[in-house]
């Protein structure tokens, strides 16, 4: 049984995480979530179970085999630096760090340790970007053309450079990961194993 916690809530983590997979899966337990806005980690733990922690360290000491950070990008640092000091692999919500030389000492802290992460660059792994990918290859494709709607309101940390990047670190990274994908791998990644 894998003990997962979650640093961070909300929608991104219920409905981005929870809800489509982990608590589907048999062999994922649900053991811890902390968030600063307590009564969502209360609602949380209400709803999937597990414990409600009143801090990160109380998170980090709950004896996890993995954990999630789906907190906003500007808070990344303390939480992945916490979770790499007590050696608890993670899959954080993109980007890794908003501050370039923070990314990179943190991401010589992971491979040093040899550590697995992931950072949520997942819609590269759609069905939909699979079969653009085939189609370009096979150059049934030579011309693309893309456009997003977002149906629902962004939230406001989503819309803050400071807080976040702005839409481009939010939403264009994901279209340029997928738009780079089609064409090869550009960044250094090594795929995940369920053993």
């Amino acid at each position: 049984m894998i003990r997962l916690g979650f640093i961070g809530c909300g929608n991104i983590a219920r409905k981005g995480h929870i809800e489509p997979t982990l608590r589907h899966l048999e062999d994922v337990e649900l053991v811890a979530f902390y968030d600063v806005r307590t009564l969502a980690a209360e609602e949380c733990a209400a709803l999937y179970g597990g414990a409600v922690c009143r801090s990160l360290r109380e998170l980090v000491e709950m004896g996890l085999d993995a954990a999630y950070i789906c907190i906003p990008p500007d808070a990344h640092g303390p939480a992945e630096r916490a979770l790499i000091q007590a050696r608890i692999p993670f899959f954080v919500e993109k980007p890794i760090h908003l501050d370039l030389q923070e990314a990179i000492e943190l991401a010589h802290r992971i491979e040093d340790q040899g550590l697995i992460t992931a950072v949520g660059y997942h819609f590269r792994y759609l069905p939909l970007t699979q079969r653009v990918r085939e189609a370009l290859q096979s150059r049934q494709v030579v011309l693309t053309h893309a456009f997003w709607l977002q149906g629902t309101p962004a939230l406001e940390f989503n819309l803050s450079f400071r807080r976040s990047g702005g839409q481009v670190v939010e939403q264009v990274t994901h279209w340029l990961d997928c738009s780079a994908t089609p064409w090869g791998k550009w960044w250094k990644s090594r795929p995940a194993t369920t053993a």
